[in-house]
């Protein structure tokens, strides 16, 4: 099955992509950012990880909707989205 993985802001910057389309079967969220690691190494996994789990202030989109849980299946045709925290003042 193929998913997409949008790349917002920060995430672009590190990974020097906007959006990834991967070939997959059967993955969680998690399972895909341990990918995404994979491929992009320690820095990326920096900015997402702390001591192996997702940072809460991370914002994950399936297809639009924010998802809490790093456990939520994706299907065939799926967009992922990575956002990272707001900065600003």
């Amino acid at each position: 099955m193929a998913i997409d993985v949008e790349f917002i802001a920060h995430f672009r910057l590190i990974t020097g992509v906007h959006k990834l389309s991967l070939d997959v079967e059967d993955v969680s969220i998690m399972d895909v950012i341990e990918l995404l690691g994979r491929k992009y190494g320690s820095r990326f996994l920096d900015e997402i990880l702390v001591k192996g789990e997702l940072m809460e202030d991370i914002l994950f989109l399936k297809n639009g909707d924010l998802i809490n849980n790093d456990k939520e299946k994706l299907k065939d045709g799926d967009v992922l989205s990575l956002i990272p925290p707001a900065f600003g003042g």
